[in-house]
């Protein structure tokens, strides 16, 4: 936490170039360059540490447009929720919409009485549908739901969070109003007993894709780009498939995003130790795996490379040291030769143009190691 105040604190003041610059001469002139594994050597140490579950995120949608039976659909995946289903259930149920809705719940393999709770609540409310799945993680429940869409618009919630009472009828008028194939809205960072932290608020209007963030909720989504990718079974970070597949399908075919001004999503704000025990554990590893799976699978989908989408890849692998910073050196060193060849190999012509060079472009091109760290940490 304190890393991370001490980054952001750099960055606002602006320092963050300066400081870039004389700490990387003084840690040149000191410390010899860090000895780096070959490409091999890193490839295989860390498929040792955590294999590549290599999970294709391609769904062909063909021939599967039929007529919606609703306005929309939420998927929910649920597993060993006991303490926050019901509030969940109860903010979607309780909507004030004039809109047909229809909630999706994936039981994932619950141990604790989640089972009970969902088949209590769809005895009672038609508009909700429960499937028991054995347990697949967040991705397999969700692509269970993504199976079942029978609706225009599609909305993702997760079982331990909540919804606003007119978040229904504010996202979905907004979608026909705007013919918008993405609507998004603003969402509160809440306590385990619903006290607000924070308010992320959004703007209303028309957004470009860097405006969207990569999360699966508080959005509501065109059905058919949903049924066009299931979320990569077996890695952690699964959600990226937002970003690097679904809102690049949406670019491609010039789709409206439109973003409203009202609050949609009530997050719970999960404790600090839950996020450092996983920054700990080999899953981190996920965040290279999964950007390199995404972006062969994007060639299926016809999607081109762009500047743009390369500047989002340097963006994606400094968020990866975030997660991945605080295992070994060793590890480290691996994912930075690693994600060097993804670079060379993918996007050269950016690489090697004579564009100004950010500090992370330099430290592949130099193949420095503590240049990327460094970046990583300082560079926006």
């Amino acid at each position: 936490m304190l890393r991370k105040i001490i980054n952001l604190a750099v960055k606002k003041s602006r320092l963050n170039r300066l400081i870039l610059l004389l700490y990387y001469v003084v840690r040149k002139v000191i410390y010899n360059s860090a000895d780096l594994p070959e490409y091999e050597d890193a490839v295989n140490f860390l498929d040792d540490f955590r294999h590549d579950p290599k999970s294709c995120c391609y769904r062909d949608n063909a021939n599967q447009d039929g007529i919606a039976q609703y306005n929309l659909d939420i998927i929910v995946p649920c597993y060993n929720v006991e303490k926050y289903i019901e509030q969940c259930l109860d903010s979607m149920i309780s909507q004030k919409t004039s809109y047909s809705y229809r909630v999706i719940c994936i039981d994932d393999g619950s141990t604790d009485r989640t089972a009970d709770i969902l088949d209590r609540y769809a005895e009672t409310n038609s508009n909700i549908v429960v499937v028991h799945n054995e347990n697949k993680g967040a991705a397999g429940a969700r692509n269970t739901g993504i199976d079942m869409i029978e609706s225009e618009y599609v909305m993702f919630v997760d079982s331990d969070d909540y919804i606003a009472e007119d978040a229904i009828e504010n996202m979905m008028n907004a979608a026909y109003e705007n013919s918008a194939a993405l609507v998004q809205g603003g969402y509160v960072r809440v306590t385990e007993k619903g006290r607000i932290i924070k308010r992320n608020r959004q703007k209303t209007g028309k957004l470009n894709i860097q405006e969207l963030t990569g999360f699966p909720c508080f959005k509501v989504i065109k059905s058919n780009y949903v049924k066009s990718a299931y979320f990569p079974v077996g890695y952690f970070f699964e959600d990226s498939v937002m970003s690097m597949i679904i809102f690049g399908l949406l670019e491609k075919n010039n789709e409206t995003f439109y973003g409203i001004d009202k609050t949609i999503y009530y997050y719970r704000y999960k404790p600090k130790f839950i996020n450092y025990s996983e920054l700990a554990s080999n899953k981190a590893i996920d965040t290279l795996y999964i950007t390199r799976q995404l972006h062969k699978d994007r060639s299926l989908y016809g999607l081109k490379i762009s500047r743009r989408y390369y500047e989002f890849i340097l963006s994606t692998i400094r968020l990866s040291y975030s997660r991945t910073y605080m295992l070994s050196e060793e590890i480290n060193k691996s994912i930075f030769v690693m994600f060097k060849r993804f670079i060379e190999e993918e996007f050269r012509e950016f690489l090697y143009d004579n564009n100004k060079k950010t500090a992370l472009e330099k430290a592949f091109l130099e193949n420095d190691y503590r240049l990327y760290v460094l970046s990583c940490n300082l560079e926006q």
